[in-house]
């Protein structure tokens, strides 16, 4: 049995064929839906989305020229920066907005995805499938790539900034995320715990 989020109708959940949406009938809230091929394109798009995440986070991320002086900075040193200079809790809260929780998210997301692809229900899969949805609000990467975007025109005006082979990785991480998010179904992530993964049924 699954409610309605917008007028708390109790129903049994639908059993949907790829491509199809289920809504409330008293309200017409989309309640759940499953994506055409949705278990394999979750997977790809987990796994693009964590390289580009691990490429953003391993090479510079922008580099600037200021008065002769050139430096270069990483994604992960945002945050270690951010320490030095006596903002921790600043520097806590970015490594979980822009790193770890979407990290987490996907980590978690295909690890049950892999194990379901071959017919497995993984170890602790309800555990993990109630937590990594809580993680979603805390995965802020573009509200981050946004703020970096309003700094570039700040900073541009007092030296030459070059961006990054990491700056790009994290513009597409951008896109894959939200991407990502859009096409995963926690009601038909549960269904597939709780009632196995058939890729040619409509369950």
């Amino acid at each position: 049995m699954i409610a309605c989020s917008q007028c708390d109708l109790l129903m049994e959940y639908p059993r949907l064929a790829p491509g199809e949406t289920a809504q409330c009938p008293r309200c017409g809230y989309a309640i759940t839906s499953r994506a055409v091929e949705a278990m394999d394109r979750l997977i790809s798009m987990s796994i693009t989305g964590l390289l580009l995440l691990v490429f953003a986070s391993a090479f510079p991320f922008l580099g600037y020229n200021t008065s002769g002086q050139e430096k270069q900075i990483t994604l992960l040193q945002t945050t270690s920066t951010l320490w030095e200079n006596n903002y921790p809790e600043l520097a806590v809260l970015t490594a979980i907005f822009i790193i770890l929780a979407p990290a987490a998210f996907l980590s978690s997301l295909l690890y049950l995805l892999l194990h379901l692809r071959r017919g497995v229900v993984p170890w602790g899969a309800k555990t993990i499938c109630k937590w990594m949805f809580h993680l979603v609000p805390w995965a802020m990467a573009e509200v981050f790539f946004l703020g970096v975007l309003v700094s570039l025109i700040k900073v541009a005006a007092m030296a030459t900034v070059e961006p990054g082979l990491s700056l790009w990785a994290f513009v597409f991480f951008c896109l894959v995320f939200p991407a990502v998010l859009t096409i995963t179904d926690r009601y038909q992530l549960w269904f597939w715990i709780e009632h196995g993964y058939r890729p040619h049924s409509h369950g």
